[in-house]
């Protein structure tokens, strides 16, 4: 769509202008209650292959209590709750020899990094401290058995790593500093994983700014020995060499073990409509970047590999609140199997915890905030199930061009779930950005109610000079698209100019004059003039005028118009 300049005059016009108070604070107004403690049960999931369930250990987001609770596939459930120990934030679980559950977590009452090392009691074991103050504790068990937990120091942000020196942790080895906090940003979340020769391998986010713009390092700081004398580290992903995946918030980081020795690591950002997979050579210090499009989710992130070797990965759609999971359909993710949101009602998938059992089912652990429980969710080992849809509908109202940049507008909903749906532009061909159609649009829901009252969009993008293909996608309840158009646009780097010089009656109507000029244009540029919002007659500002070239030489010498609008019946009119 060409760019427009507007030009406008009034005739006669008389105006009355109040102000109204729309709110003042008054004495004696009541005071909001305290809000609610947000839920999050945080929870971190195992299987027991040996005896066939899967367990899970969660935070009760309102008392600070441990809760350990074991699944049977298809079978039973059973919950215990421990309040001899205070949890902040989530737990971290492993599962020892004997499927006995080994518990890293931040005391709510001192502020420590604790170890709890159940058997075949929770409730009768004694917390061991790992370390004086710390968050986020990650604990792994060696070849051996031996707990080793990593965490993020208090004070200075390091990440240390400390190793116990027996199985039931009695005595502990000096932490050792993975990262150094300051200098290098260090970000929670993070993970931490054993290689083979149980050298401890963590997953960091760090941010930094260079000379030029700021940026965010996915980094892999692997051990070099079991103690950890020294550190290497490989970035594995940049956001200065991958713009299309930057983000300004830190992603979430998940961690695992696929075929080949290969590290795989999962990462959904919280201010991208996105996640991807890494796969890392630690051998060669190389890592491929697999990912989908088209994922709304932006509150957590959990990784399993399937017996395949293809990642598996479930989120948290913080927008919509849904649960969402993601199959990759080879090894890479350089493609999908599918994406499902298998949970929908409320707001749920808080806090997602996925594993990996025996036949490829997947058991996903994670919050409904609507009800504040713990839901535990099993999947069969071809995918979630979920309902058969419509395809998304949606518009694009207008592509309108400025100097250097074009503005899309639209709509996109789904018949089937009256959600806030997503938004993709693509442009010649390469992602560009996403949103979520959240405007409200009472013109399509009164035509096409299924889809709710908030169904709109606009995004402004920057692009180059010269033409382009802009194509427009609404992404469905099932993360499915839709093409909405691709409308050919050309960008320019001049505004046209121009002035109303006047507007004033005559016989036979209401002459007005003035100059318009567009100095990418070869030719007279065109004028539309409008009487009261209604389009009346179109010329081509095409009349000598030496005194605007003067001034603009790059207009050319003619960009005037004078026209005479037949407008005759008396009254106040706009022009």
């Amino acid at each position: 769509m060409a760019d427009r300049l507007a030009l406008s005059a009034w005739l006669f016009v008389c105006a009355a202008v109040a102000a109204v108070v729309l709110w003042s604070p008054a004495a004696g107004a009541q005071v909001a209650p305290a809000a609610e403690v947000p839920f999050d049960p945080a929870p971190s999931i195992a299987w027991d292959a040996e005896r066939g369930v899967v367990v899970i250990a969660a935070v009760d987001s309102d008392t600070g209590d441990l809760l350990i609770r074991t699944v049977v596939p298809s079978g039973a459930d059973e919950t215990q709750r421990f309040d001899h120990v205070d949890l902040s934030g989530g737990p971290s679980l492993v599962l020892d020899a004997s499927g006995g559950p080994v518990v890293a977590y931040e005391d709510a009452v001192d502020g420590a990094v604790k170890l709890l090392r159940c058997g075949a009691d929770c409730g009768a074991a004694e917390p061991v401290t790992v370390g004086a103050a710390g968050e986020r504790p990650v604990v792994r068990l060696d070849s051996a058995g031996v707990p080793v937990v990593a965490y993020r120091e208090s004070s200075y942000g390091d990440l240390l790593a400390t190793r116990c020196l027996a199985i039931d942790c009695g005595e502990l080895a000096d932490p050792v500093t993975m990262i150094t906090g300051s200098g290098s940003n260090l970000e929670p979340p993070f993970d931490v994983v054993l290689d083979e020769q149980d050298r401890p391998i963590a997953v960091v986010s760090i941010s930094g700014a260079s000379l030029l713009s700021f940026y965010r390092n996915v980094t892999l700081a692997s051990c070099d020995d079991v103690e950890c004398s020294a550190t290497t580290r490989i970035v594995a992903w940049s956001s200065l060499d991958n713009t299309n995946w930057y983000s300004a918030g830190q992603p979430a980081l998940d961690a695992g073990w696929g075929a080949n020795g290969d590290l795989v690591v999962a990462m959904q950002f919280e201010e991208r409509l996105g996640a991807a997979v890494l796969r890392c050579d630690l051998a060669d210090e190389t890592c491929g970047l697999g990912g989908f499009e088209g994922v709304l989710g932006r509150g957590g992130v959990s990784l399993g590999i399937d017996a395949a070797d293809r990642p598996i990965v479930a989120m948290h759609d913080v927008v919509r609140g849904d649960l969402v999971v993601a199959r990759c359909v080879n090894p890479t993710c350089n493609g999908l199997a599918h994406i499902v949101t298998p949970a929908r009602a409320g707001d749920v998938g808080v806090s997602p915890a996925l594993v990996v059992v025996d036949g490829g089912a997947v058991v996903i652990a994670h919050g409904d905030a609507s009800h504040r429980e713990l839901v535990v969710l099993e999947c069969e080992a071809a995918g979630c199930a979920h309902e058969p849809t419509h395809p998304a509908i949606g518009y694009i109202d207008a592509v309108v061009t400025e100097p250097g940049s074009v503005s899309v507008s639209g709509w996109a909903g789904d018949v089937d779930s009256p959600v806030d749906l997503g938004a993709h532009v693509y442009v010649d061909g390469t992602y560009a950005t996403g949103v979520l159609a959240t405007g409200e649009r009472p013109d399509v829901r009164a035509a096409i109610p299924e889809v709710g009252d908030t169904v709109g969009f606009s995004v402004e993008i920057a692009l180059e000079d010269g033409p382009h293909e802009v194509c427009v996608f609404a992404i469905d309840a099932v993360d499915l698209p839709t093409a909405l158009g691709c409308p050919q646009i050309v960008v320019s780097g001049h505004l046209p100019l121009g002035y109303l010089d006047s507007a004033g009656e005559v016989d036979g109507g209401v002459r007005v004059t003035g100059w318009a000029g567009d100095a990418d244009r070869g030719g007279p540029t065109p004028v539309e003039l409008y009487v009261d919002g209604q389009l009346t007659t179109v010329v081509d500002a095409d009349v000598p005028r030496g005194d605007v070239q003067a001034v603009f030489p790059q207009l050319g010498a003619r960009t005037g118009f004078d026209v005479v609008l037949d407008v005759t019946e008396s009254g106040s009119y706009e022009v």
